[in-house]
Order: C-alpha cells, then sequence, then structure tokens
C-alpha cells in the first residue's frame, strides 16, 4: 500500500477472503500476511456480509506486509464518487501478414520486380526514441517464385531489425500446404531443439519417414526449407535456410498415430499437454513452441505436462492436436511479423507495447493482414509494478514535487495479473483556494493477485462499501 499526496493511494493485497466483520485489527498478528481489512477508526472490520451502512463514519483499508501494517487515508461512504471494478485482462503483441496469412492468400510472383515492405513503429521506444521507419526490400529474377520471394523478402527483413539491441518484431515465413506428422514408432511426440540465431535443429528421435533436403518444415506454425543434413547424424540433426528467430527451447510435434492433445481454454494461458512419450525436455521453465490451430504458440513448462502460453487461446474450450512437420509442396507462403515483449524495469524502463504500420509497395497484388491487434491488457504486473512504485513517490511528503525516490515496497509478483478495484471520494473541502470552498479529490485502488476472468474478492470489497 502506498500513498502519494493523498491523492492516489495503491493497495497490494494477496487473494485471501476480506477479513471477517466483528473481528478487530488493531495490531501486526490480526491479520495474515497479505490479507486486506476494512475497518473504522476502532478497527472493527466490514466485509460484504455486513457492509459499511452510515455514510458519515470513517473508514481505511489495512493490509499486512511482512512485519509492517500499512493503512490507508480515512473516508467515508458518503463521500465516495464512484467505484469501479476493472477485470484482469491480458496483453496481445501485435501480429500482421503479408501474403498467405494462414488462412489464405498469397505473395504475387512478378520476375525481375523490386518488393517492398515499409514499416513504422509509431510509438516511443524505451529510450524516449520517436518510432521509425524500417524496410524489406527483395529483388527477384527473371524466373520468380513465391517461395524465393518470401525467402529473400524475410531475410532482407530479419536483417535490418536485427541491428537493435532488442528486436522489437520477429519476422517468420508461414506456409499453406498440408502438414503430415513425421511418425516415430514408440512415441507420441517429437521434439526438436532450436536455438536462437541458429539454423541447425535436432530431433529427439529420428522420423520413420526421413528428411530430406528441400523438405518443407512446419516448426510450430512457421516454416523452413531443409538445406542439409548432418554427416554424423543425418536423421536427427538438419540444417534450415534460416537461423531460428525465437528464444531457444523445443518445439512439439505430435507424431499423428496416438491422437496427443493439448487441452486448452478459452481466453486462458493455462494448458495442459497429453502424458505421452518424446517430452524429452518436462521440466519446469522449459520454452516450448506449438502450432495449435494454425496459430504460433510460445510457452513455458510448469511441470511435467502443464504449459503456460504466451497468449491466452483464441479458440474453444477444448483439445487440439499439436500439428508440425513436412508441409506438402505447392503451397502458399507469407511472411509473419510479431510484436515482442520490451524489457521492463521499475522506474527505468516503462510498460511499453510495440505497435507498427506496415506498407506493402510495388508488390503487385500481395495482401496485408492485420491478423492480432496490439492489447496493453489490464492488471499486467508491468502495470502494477509501475503503479505500486508511483504511487510511492511522494510518500511521507506533504507535497509532491519530481524528485526520485528509492523503491520503499516491491510487492508486486512478475508471474501474476491482477483485478483491480478504484475507488473514488473526496476529503473534507477546504477553504484556502482563491475560488472558494474546494474539495480534494482522492483515489484508492486495490489490486489482487487472482486467475484471468474472476475477481472475486475484488467484488466483496465492493459490496463492502454497499457502492
Amino acid at each position: 500500500m502506498n500513498e502519494s499526496n493523498r491523492v492516489r493511494t495503491f493497495v497490494l493485497g494477496t487473494n485471501q477472503a476480506l477479513h471477517t466483520h466483528g473481528l478487530y485489527v488493531r495490531s501486526l498478528t490480526d491479520l495474515a500476511d497479505g490479507e486486506i481489512a476494512l475497518v473504522n477508526g476502532a478497527g472493527l472490520c466490514y466485509d460484504s456480509n455486513v457492509p459499511i451502512t452510515v455514510a458519515t463514519d470513517e473508514m481505511r483499508f489495512a493490509v499486512r506486509n511482512g512485519n509492517e501494517m500499512l493503512y490507508t487515508p480515512f473516508f467515508t461512504q458518503g463521500h465516495i464518487t464512484a467505484s469501479r471494478v476493472k477485470t484482469a485482462v491480458y496483453d496481445r503483441n501485435q501480429v500482421s501478414y503479408v501474403g498467405y496469412n494462414m488462412s489464405g492468400n498469397s505473395i504475387e510472383v512478378i520476375d525481375s520486380n523490386d518488393y517492398y515492405i515499409r514499416i513504422y513503429r509509431r510509438e516511443w521506444d524505451m529510450s524516449g526514441t520517436k518510432g521509425d521507419i524500417k524496410y524489406g526490400i527483395y529483388s527477384s529474377d527473371a524466373t520468380a517464385t513465391e517461395s524465393e520471394i518470401a525467402y529473400g523478402w524475410t531475410k532482407s527483413l530479419i536483417a535490418n531489425f536485427s541491428r537493435e539491441p532488442h528486436q522489437d518484431i520477429i519476422f517468420d515465413r508461414v506456409y499453406s500446404g498440408a502438414v503430415t506428422e513425421k511418425i516415430s514408432a514408440g512415441v507420441e511426440y517429437i521434439s526438436l531443439v532450436v536455438t536462437k540465431g541458429s539454423r541447425w535443429v535436432t530431433l529427439s528421435v529420428a522420423p520413420s519417414v526421413a528428411i530430406v533436403v528441400g523438405d518443407i518444415l512446419n516448426l510450430a506454425g512457421v516454416a523452413y526449407i531443409v538445406t542439409s543434413l548432418d554427416t554424423t547424424s543425418p536423421t536427427t540433426i538438419v540444417e534450415l535456410d534460416i537461423a531460428w528467430q525465437h528464444e531457444s527451447g523445443y518445439v512439439i510435434w505430435d507424431e499423428g498415430t496416438n491422437a496427443a492433445t493439448i487441452t486448452v481454454t478459452a481466453n486462458a494461458k493455462d494448458a495442459t499437454i497429453t502424458t505421452a512419450t518424446g517430452l524429452v525436455f518436462a521440466v519446469a521453465g522449459t520454452v516450448v513452441y506449438f502450432d495449435i490451430a494454425g496459430v504460433f504458440y510460445k510457452a513455458k513448462m510448469i511441470n511435467a505436462t502443464d504449459v503456460e502460453l504466451d497468449q491466452p487461446y483464441q479458440g474453444a474450450t477444448g483439445t487440439e492436436a499439436l500439428a508440425g512437420g513436412l508441409a506438402a509442396a505447392g503451397g502458399s507462403w507469407g511472411i509473419r511479423m510479431e510484436g515482442q515483449d520490451r524489457p521492463f524495469a521499475v522506474i527505468t524502463k516503462p510498460y511499453n507495447k510495440v505497435r507498427f504500420d506496415v506498407q506493402v509497395l510495388d508488390s503487385g497484388n500481395t495482401p496485408l493482414t492485420y491478423s492480432v491487434t496490439t492489447h496493453d491488457g489490464s492488471g499486467m504486473y508491468e502495470q502494477v509494478a509501475w503503479e505500486e512504485w508511483f504511487c510511492q513517490h511522494a510518500e511521507g511528503k506533504r507535497y509532491n514535487d519530481d524528485s526520485a525516490v528509492a523503491q520503499k515496497r516491491a510487492l508486486a509478483v512478475s508471474t501474476s495479473i491482477y483485478n483491480q478495484i478504484v475507488i473514488h471520494y473526496y476529503d473534507d473541502t477546504y477553504t484556502g483556494s482563491i475560488n472558494g470552498t474546494v474539495r480534494a479529490d482522492a483515489e484508492i485502488t486495490i489490486a489482487i493477485p487472482e486467475a484471468f476472468g474472476h475477481a472475486a474478492l475484488i467484488n466483496i470489497v465492493k459490496a463492502a462499501l454497499a457502492t
């Protein structure tokens, strides 16, 4: 809980029930760590079963932080002007396609043509530099092919953006050819080791249908062409035509015979892989990649079978196969562009999502698709951690100022998303203004970590305030 000049107060608790009415909070031991209580001046607690009924009674929130008891300023129910619940919503990164977009379209093939993609990053970056314009350019030859154009165009974009200390946008090719799983007897999954910046991929087991040079491989929904095989282990180590652009980890292929699946929930990040042989990497924190219903997902293992996706699953609740393997020839190509999470640090690196505009120039009828729009989310760790620090800025001062302060508390948890309630109220009026009697508006924000879609404690707080 942090106070800033009696204007904004931030309370950060844990997902525990509001302290029960009839009990008193008068000492540290009266609350569990992270527990919140709504109390009057005598320390008597109120809750949703016995809410505030006297509009003039002074109330405040108390929360225990370790060996410290923290309080908000006093307020009265009669002075509450509004209260609103902000349910947790996950953020989304922008995804755009040129050409094939996972459901249709293609890159128009034009011989001896200069293909241009212009990308304009619309926001300010972490250093305060205004977003700039970058290009991807490819000149086709007299006997151009769609595969060749997609390759050259993607390579140009990768080269242009790879000069930056943090790559804001990652570029991959996508391909429409039907995927045939690479079956290997005795396992339900094949795991492929991928390393950022490397073109070499290692399979956990040799597929029963050998990979050969020229094969088009679907790796979690993005496409690569095999250019060579390792001389020592040609059945399990292959070289791709473009280096893997994402964080190092494992790509998972469902081998296709035993209907191995992943259980997913609509609008949730948690998913469960069917228990099976072949998951050689099942260690908490391991980065894995899936193609689920035609969408590229990055995830982290929570335990041997549970994973957390990098974005909420957009399909219906149920089970899906993990596609991947050899893609049939004759399909259409496209370029996938995905904004990346920028580094975040309280005080020095603000929460800032990547947003960009794309123009396709001199490329015939090659279409552009804006598939996913950037969304900042609500209650994201970065937002809560920044607000927590900001509200400590003037703690203990009568007036706010611009001087930086060290962070006294950092209670926000990086793995959590938060439901919030914002309570707007006003303090007693005063006559110190040349405009006569005015009132001091203020607000209290309470943030509670909770699973997506649930705001039980937040709604209990709202009920206790009878607002």
